[in-house]
């Protein structure tokens, strides 16, 4: 499968699995609903990772202090597990350009499925103070960090 195939495939399970939600996901639900155990690393570092144990059970590291990049992280290493699920695909950092692309593609998947992207299309904008105002609704209304929200946008 080619690389915009894999980025579909993810964005179209995202978009599924936020359906019927109004504001934010309760993406703690969604990763119970796998079966991946989160575990919290409360520390100043804004990280996460994947992980099986020996009996073949999934867990999430998540690493950081503030909810909002938590979240992120959280639907970041769904993606992650999708792809390996799903795809059998998992590049690692020896396969820089790989690698790099599954980052990418897991950050876009985590971004659709914390905010509802067709919402922002139709928020019509007029000027760069009701933009930034705009920002704030989004990142408060999905849960997300304000960058995440202004990303949204472009």
């Amino acid at each position: 499968m080619n690389n915009d195939a894999i980025v579909a495939w993810l964005l179209s399970r995202a978009k599924t699995l936020r359906a019927g939600a109004q504001g934010a996901v309760n993406i703690t639900e969604i990763l119970a609903a796998f079966e991946i155990q989160v575990r919290f690393d409360v520390c100043d570092r804004r990280s996460g990772t994947l992980g099986q144990t020996k009996d073949g059970k999934w867990f999430a590291i998540v690493r950081g202090k503030r909810p909002t990049f938590e979240r992120f992280t959280m639907a970041h290493e769904l993606g992650h597990f999708l792809l390996i699920k799903n795809m059998n695909y998992s590049p690692t950092i020896s396969d820089k350009a790989n690698y790099y692309f599954c980052e990418d593609a897991c950050n876009q998947f985590a971004a659709r499925l914390l905010v509802n992207y067709d919402q922002v299309a139709a928020t019509k904008v007029s000027s760069s103070k009701e933009c930034l105002g705009q920002v704030r609704y989004i990142a408060t209304r999905y849960a997300v960090s304000t960058e995440a929200a202004a990303r949204s946008f472009i």
